[in-house]
């Protein structure tokens, strides 16, 4: 049965499943290249799905309940875009990279005290995303420093080409744990500028010219022209990865990615509103508690006794208010982490304490 449904999922997906990217995955699995969706390819398929070690590419299982997670894929021999990304890792994806990058981080993490200014810190960050910027084929997108709220690290915009960093990543007091969760955060935004790279090579390789790239995307005019030296091939692995991330950016799904990302936004406010409205509440009642301790007359604790009752309803109240904000800001978050661009690049993050773990980098 489950192989009926994945021969049948791979003909409805027959535009970008094609022979020739049929033949490419059966080369990786070191089977014949016959182009062919058999019984062989589909248990293959399915062999290197429960094999694939996706705690060490990503940071992340796969949850079968509510508290069990798997590490591997599920053998169903469908390879999605996703999984597929990881059988051709490209880019900042690859583990070598990841390992370079692992170890490139420690050298920050142990001349951070050194650099004895923001400037020079920040100076030694955007080295460092040059660096891998360059070695991965993409423009290295600008770097700036900005204040965030409290749980933002950073962000990256395909039109500016510019990346930014909470400015308190920069900060000399930083621990060595913090030091690489920032960098972490400047790989995940930097694989957002290879992705948003990988769209415009694709929509060059689908037959686009600059013209309508730069009027569909935004994005800049010297990004258009690099990636026109390496257009992707609409009819092949790495087009179908980029698609993924193409339709979700600037295709079909492009709209419903930007309310989701509008949404994520307007929660998270709702959220912080909500908590910082209930801390308040709890601080007037810590007082009123003591109002009531301290009062010398029967009258002055029957109205403090009246004011905690007030508060407490009110508590109640914002309570409530908080843990609908808090699941709501839950949902919307969930639904931004399964954007294709944001799992891939919150992938490429996960993945660098475990590739320093396994490879006891220090």
């Amino acid at each position: 049965m489950q192989l009926r449904k994945a021969r049948a999922w791979y003909q409805a997906n027959a535009e970008q499943y094609t022979p020739e990217v049929i033949r490419q995955i059966q080369k990786k699995l070191d089977l014949p290249q016959t182009g062919i969706v058999d019984h062989t390819f589909l248990n293959n398929v399915g062999v290197w799905q429960v094999s694939f070690d996706l705690l060490l590419a990503s940071g992340r299982g796969i949850p079968v309940s509510a508290d069990t997670e798997s590490f591997n894929f599920p053998a169903n021999g469908v390879l999605t875009p996703e999984q597929l990304a990881k059988m051709f890792p490209s880019g900042l994806s690859r583990p070598e990279s990841m390992i370079r990058y692992v170890k490139d981080i420690e050298k920050i993490v142990q001349t951070w005290d050194t650099l004895d200014t923001a400037g020079k810190r920040a100076s030694a960050i955007k080295t460092l995303l040059n660096q891998y910027s360059q070695a991965n084929g993409f423009p290295a997108p600008n770097l700036q420093s900005v204040q965030m709220n409290p749980g933002r690290s950073g962000s990256f915009s395909s039109t500016s080409w510019r990346i930014k960093i909470n400015a308190a990543s920069l900060n000399d007091t930083m621990d060595p744990e913090q030091i690489r969760e920032a960098m972490a955060t400047l790989y995940h935004e930097a694989r957002h500028a290879e992705q948003n790279f990988m769209s415009v090579r694709l929509m060059l390789g689908a037959g686009l010219t600059p013209a309508q790239i730069g009027e569909q995307t935004g994005i800049p005019k010297e990004v258009i022209t690099a990636a026109a030296r390496k257009p992707i091939n609409p009819a092949s692995v790495q087009g179908i990865v980029a698609n993924e991330f193409y339709q979700s950016s600037f295709g079909v799904y492009a709209k419903a990615r930007n309310k989701t990302m509008s949404d994520l936004n307007t929660r998270y406010g709702e959220m912080l509103a909500a908590r910082a409205n209930l801390s308040n509440l709890e601080e007037k009642r810590r007082k009123a508690a003591q109002a009531l301790a301290s009062a010398a007359t029967p009258t002055l604790r029957t109205e403090r006794q009246q004011d905690l009752q007030q508060l407490d309803s009110q508590i109640s109240a914002a309570r409530t208010r908080e843990a609908t904000a808090t699941r709501n800001y839950n949902t919307i978050y969930a639904a931004y982490r399964a954007l294709p661009g944001e799992r891939d690049a919150w992938d490429a993050e996960g993945a660098l304490p475990v590739v320093r773990y396994r490879n006891g980098i220090k």
